[in-house]
């Protein structure tokens, strides 16, 4: 059997759900995690400006932005428990003919999971987490806005620097309410990682020890 992968560079994307924010969220190894608490944050903004719609309905503008915080802990030597939150909000503004559309949407949502290892060596993980909360427009509060899809993901990390994954996202407001998503990390450089993780792949750089920047 081979030596366990040292995992100094090797950390969890940060994607805490799938939908509608980052994409999967891989699971990240047991040694990757202490006995402490450990917390990673995620800040996400994006604009589209004006753009021209069919039929000559007019032009619309787009925002995106998304907030994530999970902690977790190792409870056994091949089991972390996570925990956290999520907020995103969609908007989209209009100009030209009236869109049945809403204006915004937006979720918050908490997290509960657990990352278990498959094999002694951490090589295959498993991640089991649920996404209880709010969904919708948010104009009228009420028991058909809340949600509670779930994610199963398996990952493998070949190296130190490749880690590919499988996941499952299971939503029944959904049309489709089991939807697979695939995903790879991959670190080319010291402080650069590939993250090509649906629906939102990214470009990530580390400017800092502690500070990451997506594009």
């Amino acid at each position: 059997m081979s030596d366990p992968i040292e995992p100094e560079q090797f950390q969890d994307p940060l994607a805490p759900t799938l939908s509608p924010g980052r994409g999967a969220l891989a699971p990240r190894r047991a040694t990757d995690s202490t006995e402490d608490w450990g917390i990673q944050m995620a800040l996400d903004y994006g604009y589209v400006g004006s753009a021209s719609l069919t039929k000559g309905l007019g032009t619309a503008t787009e925002q995106a932005a998304e907030l994530s915080v999970i902690a977790d802990r190792r409870i056994q030597d091949d089991l972390v428990f996570l925990l956290g939150g999520n907020w995103q909000t969609f908007s989209w503004g209009y100009n030209g003919s009236n869109i049945p559309l809403p204006n915004n949407l937006q979720a918050l949502n908490m997290i509960l999971g657990f990352d278990v290892a498959l094999d002694e060596g951490n090589e295959w993980n498993m991640r089991i987490q649920i996404d209880p909360g709010v969904y919708g427009t948010w104009q009228s509060l009420g028991w058909h806005q809340v949600n509670i899809p779930g994610v199963a993901a398996f990952s493998n990390i070949v190296n130190e620097d490749f880690q590919w994954f499988i996941a499952l996202r299971v939503d029944m407001f959904q049309f489709f309410p089991v939807i697979p998503v695939p995903g790879f990390r991959w670190q080319f450089d010291k402080d650069w990682v590939l993250n090509g993780t649906a629906p939102k792949p990214a470009i990530q750089w580390r400017a800092m020890e502690d500070l990451s920047v997506l594009s």
